[in-house]
């Protein structure tokens, strides 16, 4: 009974003759230099961070319009506005209700994306983005960014992906 296997993306061809097995690698050259493109794919991590940080803005605009209703916590839900803070507001020609943390709608404009090859950073130059973020004695915390679990749902399907389509 002879039996034989052959795997041409790897480049070995197994072969099995009675009580013998042969193995026996073919085309390295050709191997390595697949493996080689393969391994710049997965390195070229910029646009995949590019990817993932378009979905983290999204949530943070969508968390914006929702003021706040994106957290999964219902503790980092946003606290409703006072009645005194309502009634300091500026006077415009909008219609509706006040929104939270939307007067003058720089602190959702002001967010920043940044993105290296190895990491994607958001940030708001706005002096009291920080107070609103992690709250202060006078300041109800509302987070505007997500916390770590709810960012890394968002963006591990896209580094799957990346993984995936790079290995192919």
């Amino acid at each position: 009974m002879q039996r034989a296997y052959m795997a041409t993306t790897t480049g070995i061809i197994i072969r099995n003759d009675m009580a013998a097995v042969s193995i026996k690698t073919i085309g390295l050259k050709g191997l390595g230099a697949r493996m080689n493109a393969r391994q710049k794919k997965l390195k070229n991590l910029r646009p995949t961070y590019r990817k993932a940080g378009i979905l983290i803005q999204r949530w943070i605009d969508l968390n914006f319009r929702r003021e706040g209703g994106m957290h999964d916590k219902a503790s980092l839900k946003w606290v409703p506005l006072k009645a005194s803070t309502v009634a300091g507001r500026r006077k415009g020609t909008g219609v509706g209700r006040p929104r939270i943390l939307q007067d003058t709608g720089r602190l959702k404009a002001d967010w920043q994306m940044i993105v290296t090859t190895r990491s994607i950073t958001y940030r708001s130059q706005k002096s009291y983005s920080r107070a609103h973020e992690d709250g202060t004695s006078r300041i109800p915390q509302r987070k505007i960014l997500p916390e770590e679990k709810q960012a890394a749902k968002i963006v591990f399907p896209v580094f799957r992906e990346h993984v995936k389509t790079s290995i192919k």
